[in-house]
């Protein structure tokens, strides 16, 4: 007689595996961006910078501070961090907060990518690849305000080839009518729709962006410079890769949910700090995880007439 798992003690699961994979974020956030190559354009220091050979799978995870190895039982997630009092054995150094944050958070990921496509395997392990992703790019863009081209445009190849793995992955032109994609040449169709759409959104917030700027300088008398940023060009690489990987329609919806998270933090910026920058990256992420849990439900509830409730 087959034994069913109880669906707490699979979220359980999912939550643990989530927060050892969360350590290994931690390793790719500190990793990816101190690349030498990287060291121009962050303004690094050269003490900043990881030494030769160093990559985000070898050598083994090292405290930022000494840089002496961490044993296995000291990098056991969530639990060494207590049990070390958040201090390196070796330095006695304080360990930043954020490293239990992360795997605590990527395991809260998982949890919900497994509720919420369990049993769908396949699924839902690319959903959680995507949700690791997305803190990995969120942490390096609040640190450095970069999001990397491997992770941007790697993670458009990805989506395309996932797409053609797997067309479930996308939506027909209307979700009503036809749910899913039905074939592999209409699911790499939708991928590159999704990319163009994705990517075409952020540049055409940028060209918005630019030209209130100009026309602001105008106004005002002052001289345009031309250099300033609106957004990132990592922001569209990011959004191409969404896109790819959703669909044009979730890119439609991350672009339209984005920005309320983001003005919502770049008012509170504004009243705490005098740099009025914020990262956008972060916002982004977070809207195409939401998307990406409940884009079917959003889809039909615009589809079905933004939710009006029928007449009795």
């Amino acid at each position: 007689m087959a034994t069913r798992l109880d669906p707490s003690a699979l979220l359980g699961v999912a939550f643990a595996f989530g927060a050892i994979v969360g350590s290994f974020a931690n390793v790719c956030i500190y990793r990816i961006p101190r690349k030498r190559e990287n060291q121009a354009e962050l303004g690094l220091k050269d003490e900043e910078i990881l030494p030769e050979g160093h990559s985000v799978a070898k050598p083994r995870s090292f405290c930022p501070s000494c840089r002496a190895g961490i044993a296995w039982y000291d990098n056991v997630p969530l639990l060494s961090y207590a049990f070390l009092n958040g201090r390196c054995r070796a330095c006695k150094a304080s360990i930043p907060f954020r490293y239990p944050f992360v795997e605590f958070l990527t395991g809260t990921l998982f949890a919900l990518c497994a509720w919420r496509f369990l049993p769908d395997l396949p699924r839902t392990l690319v959903a959680m690849g995507v949700s690791v992703a997305l803190v990995i790019i969120t942490f390096i863009d609040l640190d450095f305000r970069i999001i990397p081209d491997g992770l941007s445009l790697g993670g458009t190849a990805v989506a395309v080839l996932l797409s053609g793995l797997m067309p479930a992955l996308h939506l027909r032109a209307w979700p009503i009518l036809a749910p899913e994609a039905s074939s592999r040449t209409e699911a790499l169709t939708a991928s590159l729709a999704g990319a163009v759409v994705g990517a075409g959104s952020i540049y055409a917030m940028h060209a918005l962006g630019m030209l209130y700027l100009r026309v602001k300088a105008r106004l005002k008398g002052t001289a345009w410079d031309p250099t300033q940023e609106v957004v990132g060009g990592g922001d569209l690489k990011f959004m191409a890769a969404v896109g790819g990987l959703m669909g044009w329609q979730a890119a439609v919806l991350v672009f339209f949910i984005a920005p309320v998270f983001g003005a919502t933090a770049g008012l509170v910026r504004m009243l705490v700090s005098r740099d009025p920058y914020i990262a956008y990256g972060p916002f982004l992420a977070l809207a195409a995880f939401l998307v990406m849990l409940w884009r079917n439900d959003i889809l039909v509830w615009f589809g079905t007439g933004l939710g009006r409730v029928p007449a009795a």
